[in-house]
């Protein structure tokens, strides 16, 4: 079964015009009328295609290189996916975008630990300096303070 032209009913042909490692521009063209309808099976984003960094991460999270995508992409009978120093590029990006994640995220971590040290420093210190201000009222007066005031 082959695909048909939608203008014409005519065979179309597939070629492929461009590779960039796993992704690829590809052209159909009509037997009969020669209408060619090119599509990227990639998206780029800046420089890059997301398929290949897609690979690369894939790799990386399983603790494997350049050489275990190529292992894959032969096993599941896909071209060679790219050169090492692209691999190299891919994995340098990914590393940079990982340690700024990280760096936010431990930010925001340490900012967070800050305001609740900072609130347990000033509920203590207001605890002892000013005892009725955080107290229930009536709590400690003739009874031990209970633990909502000292938690």
């Amino acid at each position: 079964m082959s695909a048909s032209c939608r203008e014409c009913g005519g065979d179309l042909s597939l070629q492929e015009t461009q590779r960039f490692g796993l992704a690829s521009n590809i052209e159909l063209t009509c037997s009969k009328c020669k209408t060619k309808t090119s599509m990227t099976l990639a998206n780029k984003y800046a420089r890059f295609w997301d398929l290949n960094r897609m690979a690369v991460l894939g790799m990386r999270w399983i603790g494997r290189g350049k050489q275990a995508l190529v292992k894959f992409c032969a096993a599941l009978n896909m071209p060679f996916p790219m050169a090492q120093t692209t691999f190299d590029r891919h994995a340098s990006a990914l590393c940079t975008a990982t340690m700024a994640v990280a760096a936010r995220s431990m930010n925001a971590a340490a900012a967070t630990a800050e305001q609740c040290t900072l609130y347990m420093t000033l509920q203590s210190t207001l605890c002892v300096t000013y005892p009725s201000l955080l107290m229930v009222p009536g709590c400690g007066v003739d009874t031990p303070p209970c633990t909502e005031c000292f938690r």
